[in-house]
């Protein structure tokens, strides 16, 4: 997530990152993960490492209690869902930079 290696283990029984240091060693946050990569029963909790700000690191994403369909693409998140279908081609979509706050978000295409 910031250029080092690490192991992620993120169910809800166990959350933690391990993070290789300088000499060669695993280090752990004392601190918990917060989000899980799946639920109790390995399904998919919507937890993603998407390069969004360009700074060649993983930055990560994670979905809310919606059950959305998201993809990223092109520099672009796609969205869609029971809401989008007035909107043009019946996605909603963000550039990475509107994602990040690094530039003004675009006018609404929408109806």
């Amino acid at each position: 997530m910031d250029g080092t290696s690490e192991i992620l283990i993120a169910n809800p029984e166990t959350r933690i990152l391990f993070q290789l240091a300088g000499d060669g060693t695993w280090t752990t946050d004392p601190k918990p993960f917060l989000f899980t990569v799946v639920d109790a029963n390995g399904t998919d909790s919507g937890l993603r490492f998407v390069e969004l700000d360009k700074d060649d690191y993983d930055d990560l994403i994670v979905r809310g209690q919606t059950n959305n369909g998201v993809w990223f693409a092109d520099d672009h998140m796609w969205g869609q869902n029971e809401d989008t279908n007035r909107l043009l081609d019946g996605v909603d979509r963000r550039t990475f930079s509107q994602l990040t706050g690094t530039t003004e978000p675009a006018p609404s295409r929408g109806n």
